[in-house]
């Protein structure tokens, strides 16, 4: 079984159903790299590696309502610089969960998307 990154927030439903269905699905703690995004920031490289492995619309990635009450103005179109920058100075308008394996990233809020990684 290949190791799996997740960008988790303890405090997400979502997230922790994700890692609900991580373990569920014979992954243990030794095969989770957990990145607790909210206390430990997001550094460029590893913002820009989310960027370059999501498959999906880039725009998932940023989580429109958080930006604006954080005040940050979201373009149109957004770019995968904006969202890099953006994401290591408020990593709260990330989407979550994130999950990385096998060199594809996925945003994790269903069963449906995990499965696809999984």
């Amino acid at each position: 079984m290949s190791k799996v990154q997740i960008f988790h927030n303890k405090m997400c439903s979502k997230s922790c159903s994700a890692m609900n269905y991580l373990k569920d699905h014979g992954y243990n703690e030794q095969d989770i790299d957990v990145t607790l995004y909210n206390e430990n920031r997001i550094d460029k490289e590893t913002a820009q590696k989310i960027v370059d492995l999501f498959e999906g619309n880039i725009e998932d990635l940023i989580r429109k309502p958080d930006a604006k009450k954080l005040g940050i103005d979201v373009p149109k179109p957004l770019t995968k610089a904006w969202i890099v920058e953006n994401i290591v100075k408020e990593p709260k308008i990330m989407q979550r969960p994130i999950i990385i394996k096998d060199g594809k990233a996925i945003i994790g809020r269903s069963e449906e998307s995990l499965g696809t990684l999984i």
